[in-house]
């Protein structure tokens, strides 16, 4: 492998919608809040009222802010949403008062932030492992162009929406499969990965969660893994995605059985870097201005492929907001800190050199800053904890009693129906997009059609038709 490198196998964990201030600002380690940072009510107006960042961040964001390319411009430069480079990231309150309905008080949730000990799983591993705190989503926008980032070091100039298209580009999973290094993604409910045409056919490297956890404990994990999150309630199982309005903390739930499954088996420990990041800000607010703004004027943006977006236009010459990202691995030093600026295309362009590939996916990893530098350490550290402190013991006993649980039957499915244990909540816009994936699934034409005429009232009607749909695709 080039530079010598200990790693053998890489973890990404992609979770969904925050920003670095909103999980980690209050964390006092990395470019976090001072607790004077703020957006006015009306930030055309300076004598409006002032509202300060505190750490009073609920499990539970609702509603769930917008964070399309036309928001996050409005989040960035203010209620015209025009490029400039004054008034900075002053727009988050005025957009999320719009998406409350004009409600203030609800309004101004958006400038709350979580103490640490809200989020004893993510903090610990902060402080445990290496800290990234200038991390950004690689679009100002949704989540499948930020995700195609990571898979693909392009969104194949999709910026607005997460709506389907033929994403035909090349992936960090074809480079490995070349070069004879294996891989995997594993999922809960559904993969946007799958949406890759060159990686799609592929069925038997796309796994549920629970397989994880058995290739972890077997040391049978792949050279590369990708692991999503649940985006849905379904049965029993909690979604876990951490997207608003979905409760945090059985993200936490997530985030640690990830980092025990591999802390328990010592041998894949020794051989392993995992990365947690999020998505994308998901319109949560951030004081920190994205690149090529200041104060990152040097650093160049590069359109990955001479692709821009029409509709509306992008160039694909900036980035998104600050996103958490945790660099965990034993050659990690104790609580380390790395301030140089990442992006999602930072992970294909550390692969490649991690596992020696011979190319680059496209012109924005082949420039993106890689982050194998934070692998320093000649020997293994032995001092890891092999257990985290998970959220507290309320949510605790009822994952034991029944939310915890990755299987559940097709019977199960039926029967809590009829017993009315399935959520109820309303779909989210992103929820139904991820509807749009499932209804691709079978490519002929009529099948397409028919499943693209489904009307689902609840997310659990959702998730089971997703269920459905994936296994069938899948085989199984």
């Amino acid at each position: 492998m080039a530079n010598q490198s200990p790693i053998e196998h890489v973890i990404v964990l992609m979770l969904e919608n925050h920003t670095f201030d909103k999980m980690l600002g209050f964390l006092k380690k990395g470019e976090g809040l001072t607790g004077k940072e703020f957006n006015l009510v009306d930030p055309l107006n300076p004598n409006s009222e002032r509202v300060l960042v505190s750490d009073k961040a609920e499990n539970v964001t609702s509603p769930d802010p917008m964070h399309t390319l036309r928001d996050t411009n409005i989040e960035l430069f203010g209620p015209n949403g025009t490029v400039q480079t004054k008034d900075l990231n002053s727009g988050f309150l005025f957009d999320y008062i719009r998406r409350a309905g004009g409600n203030l008080e609800t309004g101004k949730k958006i400038m709350q932030s979580y103490k640490p000990e809200s989020l004893p799983v993510l903090s610990a591993l902060a402080k445990e492992f290496c800290l990234c705190d200038h991390w950004f989503s690689s679009v100002p926008g949704p989540t499948f162009p930020n995700r195609f980032y990571a898979h693909a070091a392009t969104s194949d100039g999709q910026a607005f929406n997460n709506k389907n298209h033929d994403y035909a580009m090349r992936t960090i999973y074809n480079n490995l499969q070349d070069h004879n290094q294996t891989w995997g993604i594993y999922f809960h409910d559904i993969a946007v990965a799958l949406m890759l045409t060159r990686i799609k056919d592929k069925k038997a490297n796309f796994k549920r969660f629970p397989d994880f956890l058995k290739d972890a404990k077997s040391g049978k994990l792949p050279n590369y893994s990708f692991l999503v999150p649940s985006f849905s309630d379904f049965q029993q199982r909690k979604a876990n995605d951490q997207h608003p309005p979905h409760d945090v903390r059985f993200g936490e739930i997530l985030i640690a059985d990830v980092y025990e499954a591999i802390r328990g088996n010592e041998a894949l420990w020794k051989k392993s870097l995992l990365i947690v990041l999020y998505d994308e800000h998901g319109g949560s607010y951030d004081h920190v201005h994205t690149p090529p703004f200041a104060p990152f004027q040097k650093y160049k943006v590069r359109n990955p492929d001479g692709k821009d977006s029409v509709s509306p236009p992008f160039k694909f010459d900036r980035l998104g907001l600050r996103v958490p990202a945790i660099l965990i691995s034993p050659f990690v030093k104790k609580n380390s800190l790395d301030s140089t600026i990442y992006e999602h295309a930072s992970i294909p362009a550390t692969v490649k050199k991690l596992f020696d590939l011979a190319d680059f996916l496209t012109e924005r990893d082949r420039h993106a800053n890689t982050f194998e530098g934070a692998l320093s350490l000649k020997n293994p550290r032995d001092d890891a904890p092999r257990k985290l402190k998970r959220p507290g013991p309320a949510i605790e006993a009822e994952l034991q009693s029944k939310l915890a649980r990755t299987e559940i039957t097709e019977q199960e499915v039926m029967e809590g129906a009829a017993l009315g244990e399935m959520s109820m909540r309303p779909l989210s816009d992103f929820q139904q997009d991820l509807i749009g994936i499932a209804d691709s699934l079978d490519e002929r034409p009529r099948m397409r059609a028919l499943a693209a005429s489904h009307q689902f009232h609840s997310e659990h009607e959702a998730a089971v038709y997703i269920h459905e749909r994936v296994t069938n695709f899948l085989g199984g």
